[in-house]
């Protein structure tokens, strides 16, 4: 009868163990929804630790959002809303060590057509960050924006080039 029952018990524990560590290796992932601002200025955001914190911060249109929470806005170009059903001309946002000083800057693509511009962090010092024209038209973003950013290191001095001129 004994032997029975240990034999009852292991087959149990042997069909329900996998359930058990099945239950176990599943996460359910959330998220929680913020609204930075109810006034519409880009097309696109982008993320980086613009002031070396430690903490992502959001780049959207005109502003960054100091991270983690999200509340404190910094203006790093002078801000100009626009109509919800309108475009604006800030398209694609990127956050990037340009000038390669250690701080991350912020790269601007404007609307098709327009100029694209990356925008000099102050490295911690209040006020507009310091525009650096990259070309004056861009017809599509992709000849603006290389597709790894991380070839970005290697196109720095076109864009200290085209800056200067």
């Amino acid at each position: 009868m004994r032997q029975s029952s240990l034999i009852v018990t292991a087959l149990m524990v042997s069909w329900t163990a996998p359930l058990t560590l099945a239950a176990e290796s599943k996460f359910l992932h959330t998220f929680e929804r913020i609204q930075l601002t109810n006034v519409f200025f880009s097309e696109g955001a982008a993320i980086g630790d613009l002031n070396r914190d430690g903490a992502v911060d959001i780049v959207s249109g005109p502003y960054w959002y100091a991270g983690p929470d999200f509340t404190k806005r910094h203006e790093y170009y002078p801000a100009k809303p626009f109509q919800i059903d309108e475009y604006s001309d800030n398209f694609l946002s990127f956050v990037h060590d340009v000038n390669d000083d250690g701080w991350p800057d912020i790269l601007v693509v404007g609307f098709p057509g327009k100029e694209a511009t990356w925008f000099q962090n102050p490295q911690g010092k209040p006020g507009l960050w310091t525009p650096h024209l990259i070309h004056a038209t861009i017809d599509s973003a992709v000849c603006a924006v290389p597709r790894d950013l991380r070839q970005m290191r290697a196109r720095r001095e076109f864009f200290r080039r085209q800056s200067a001129q």
